[in-house]
């Protein structure tokens, strides 16, 4: 059997990154392309907490107002993707750690050793 303290280990860095994710502040990118020039236009909108309980956009900037709804729909995504994965590794935690706590004990070789020897005297 594998030793299976890795994957316990691996799931808890993949559960404090979701963690860590849940937390972190909403931003969209968009791209503009002309003959030129190819720039990146990065837009700031809060943490999801505070994108998904604002309700009154008019105390916003004119930015955020125009594209308010992608805010919210990326919140909302991020949320909803983040407690899935967060289920996820954590049913998966609860099954490594029952079976690290009921794995077999190794058997006693001297049993069978004895047994091959006396095979082999004959």
């Amino acid at each position: 059997m594998f030793n299976i303290k890795l994957p316990i280990g691996l799931i808890v860095l993949l559960l404090i990154t979701v963690i860590i994710n849940v937390f972190s502040n909403i931003s969209i990118e968009y791209y503009g392309i002309s003959v030129d020039i190819f720039r990146t236009y990065e837009l700031q909108c809060g943490n999801i907490l505070t994108v998904i309980n604002t309700t009154d956009v008019s105390e916003l900037s004119q930015n955020l107002r125009v594209n308010w709804n992608t805010c919210q729909q990326k919140a909302y995504i991020t949320l909803i993707t983040s407690t899935i994965s967060l289920f996820f590794l954590i049913t998966l935690l609860l099954y490594f750690i029952y079976l690290y706590r009921n794995k077999p004990e190794k058997d006693d070789m001297s049993d069978i050793l004895g047994i091959l020897r006396r095979m082999n005297r004959k």
